[in-house]
């Protein structure tokens, strides 16, 4: 039994020692740090100039300085956007539901068959097509004899009217009263009505210019919304008593007396959410995100940080994501240099002084120095050094014709691995470059 327990305790002696190398080897290897950029997810190509619409200023400032720091894209607020286009939509929308007839035909109607005129147009948009035939203050008469339509313009209208004279073919649209004098609370001023003959009335009328197509000056909309919820979380623990010296109190026979206590501790959760529309209202990317966020527990609830502090520190974790979505993000990996097995001594010198080069972060004259000791030796590890620290010092192409090189003519699993990875690093770069143009 006793050699069992010894044994036992040899092979975890040796266990120990066997982590410890392996611990000790790992800290000896070089990482070097290897940067690169991955491209956004979402695709705004074509975009510049974004609306940015959101409930949540500082988390809208944050977004904005990133699209805007790329030099790409121009951050606007949205919201006068959004009632721009209303306001075209809702014109389009008058001129689109308008009923389009000739004066004479307007007068023909109601002289026929007033009931019938008025089921057809009162108190419908139309647009109405005639001659001048006499003008009062803020109205114009489209005369066929004393039978006319009596049209009673906007305020806004009033210099268009001043430029016209009698005998002038216009277009109107207005609000079809039919043979009743029209409300002109609108024009803010009562008006009388021409004398003479039958009139249709038409009021709040403008001349007739219909919205075209909708220009924007902006490309795309951004919606940014945050929104967070919290409460506070509580448990019982055990805590040894102290006297006012702040020693523990013990009873009669030295056992630690103990009280119960409540805890409390505060819990914030944050969700952050974004999407990206194009003008037709095509969804572009979208994509959501949270976060939770608690303090520690404390004994007195009033010493907890507020929670406005924790949503903040939860916003700042998320918002990178959501950056990163729309904007090319640089990423960093570490990459181990590998170590010579060379036996000889010129070449473990030659390594030794290209480390130092890599020590003092001179990765450019490191890789010279390596691929120097590559060309007259083919040591693997000095050819994989110079491949890998020509990537760090950004020239990626030249760096994977040598990594591709190295793979070929080694055969070497490692060297075809990281050639692959140098790849899928380049292409990102590219592609990234491309959305940032």
């Amino acid at each position: 039994m006793m050699e069992m327990k010894k044994k036992g305790c040899r092979n975890l002696i040796f266990a120990m020692i066997t982590l410890g190398l392996v611990v000790l080897i790992a800290g000896c290897q070089t990482m070097i740090p290897v940067s690169y950029t991955e491209p956004a997810r979402v695709n705004m190509s074509g975009i510049s100039k974004i609306g940015l619409i959101t409930n949540d200023s500082s988390a809208g400032a944050m977004v904005s300085d990133a699209l805007t720091n790329t030099g790409k894209y121009t951050v606007v607020p949205g919201e006068s956007e959004i009632n721009r286009y209303k306001a075209w939509q809702d014109l389009r929308d008058y001129y689109d539901n308008a009923i389009e007839v000739k004066a004479a035909d307007l007068v023909s109607a109601y002289s026929s068959n007033a009931i019938r005129a008025n089921s057809t147009y009162e108190e419908e948009t139309l647009i109405v097509h005639g001659t001048i035939s006499d003008f009062q203050e803020n109205a114009i008469r489209l005369g066929v004899g004393n039978d006319s339509v009596d049209v009673y313009i906007l305020p806004s209208e009033r210099e268009k009217a001043a430029s016209l004279e009698k005998g002038a073919n216009v277009t109107i649209i207005g609000e079809c009263y039919g043979l009743k004098a029209p409300d002109l609370k609108d024009t803010g001023e009562i008006l009388r009505i021409l004398g003479g003959g039958q009139h249709v009335n038409i009021a709040g009328a403008s001349f007739y210019a219909p919205p075209g197509e909708y220009t924007s000056s902006i490309d795309a909309f951004l919606y940014l919304n945050t929104s967070s919820s919290d409460k506070v979380e509580s448990k019982k623990e055990k805590r040894a008593k102290k006297n006012s010296e702040g020693k523990t109190v013990v009873d009669a026979d030295g056992n630690i007396v103990y009280k119960e206590i409540t805890l409390y501790r505060r819990v914030a959760d944050v969700t952050a959410g974004f999407k990206v529309e194009n003008l037709s209202g095509k969804v572009i990317g979208k994509g959501n995100y949270s976060q939770g966020q608690s303090t520690s527990y404390y004994e007195n609830k009033d010493e907890m940080p507020n929670v406005s502090t924790l949503v903040e520190t939860a916003k700042r974790k998320i918002l990178p994501n959501i950056i990163s979505d729309m904007v090319p993000t640089e990423r960093t990996v570490n990459v181990v240099l590998e170590k010579s097995d060379s036996k000889d001594q010129s070449v473990k010198a030659a390594m030794k002084e290209a480390k130092k080069l890599v020590d003092a972060k001179n990765y450019a004259a490191a890789a010279n120095a390596y691929g120097k000791i590559y060309a007259e030796t083919k040591d693997f590890a000095a050819g994989y050094n110079q491949a890998i620290l020509t990537e760090v010092a950004k020239n990626t192409d030249e760096a994977i014709v040598l990594m591709q090189a190295l793979a070929v003519s080694s055969k070497n699993t490692k060297a075809q691995n990281m050639l692959k990875e140098m790849n899928s690093r380049s292409a990102k770069n590219k592609q990234s470059a491309e959305q940032v143009k």
